[in-house]
């Protein structure tokens, strides 16, 4: 079994491929915001948040896809409309060349600060490639919005916030104890925990964030050379082209 098929279709898995698999993925529940989770080979962005949005205060987030890309060409709106229940417009490539590689169905569900389910929804997760390279651009229409804790503003594009953020993000395995070194890192800000890794390693994360006509659209580089004015050109672009495709 490949180990990044995830959780809500277990039920229906022979009982030697759970056991196989159980080793080595977890489904981690209530998970604090502002993590990055690792599950297998699959990352699952979540940025902190202490901050109200659409009247909601969100403690947790919850969300899975599947290895297999469920779309391996930009899909239409229709399609998306029809699998997701959100229509946006997905370009084939941005102007820096990163281009169209794949995106799959996520299902998401959002829970307050006291544990109580807030919502249940369907998203998109896209990964964008170039030279080796790749950019996950992730869009949902959840109702709590775009939720980050101390964003730094880049600029506003035609009506919407363009929100950045950084940040070293630690993956260790599941039953990783933390150092004091790892608690003050983490106070701080300097460093964030991610539980779910195989390995102990250190990565570099950043994205931008924006919020527009009613979806929530998140861009996010993993180690990527990439510096923060030119993921706001690609905000920019995405914004710009669901203007475009109207017409």
């Amino acid at each position: 079994m490949n180990q990044k098929d995830i959780f809500e279709v277990i039920t229906l898995i022979d009982d030697d491929l759970i056991a196989e698999a159980y080793a080595s993925v977890k489904k981690v529940r209530h998970i604090k915001m502002r993590k990055v989770i690792v599950i297998a080979a699959a990352l699952i962005m979540l940025l902190g948040v202490t901050v109200w949005a659409a009247n909601i205060l969100l403690g947790s987030r919850e969300g899975h896809s599947y290895n297999t890309p469920d779309y391996t060409s930009v899909p239409s709106k229709e399609q998306l409309q029809s699998d997701t229940g959100i229509s946006p417009n997905l370009p084939e490539n941005f102007s820096n060349g990163y281009a169209f590689d794949s995106s799959s169905i996520t299902y998401n569900e959002d829970f307050d600060t006291k544990g109580n389910s807030v919502e249940k929804f369907k998203g998109l997760s896209c990964t964008y490639h170039k030279d080796g390279a790749e950019i996950f651009l992730t869009i949902d229409a959840a109702m709590a919005g775009i939720q980050l804790r101390d964003p730094e503003k880049l600029d506003t594009h035609k009506g919407s916030d363009i929100l950045y953020y950084s940040y070293k993000n630690k993956l260790v395995p599941p039953d990783y104890r933390p150092t004091e070194e790892d608690k003050k890192a983490e106070q701080d800000g300097s460093v964030i925990l991610s539980y779910g890794s195989q390995d102990i390693k250190l990565c570099n994360v950043q994205g931008v964030a924006l919020e527009y006509q009613g979806l929530n659209y998140e861009f996010v580089a993993i180690d990527v050379d990439i510096d923060k004015e030119e993921l706001l050109q690609m905000a920019k672009e995405m914004i710009d082209f669901q203007e475009v495709s109207e017409k």
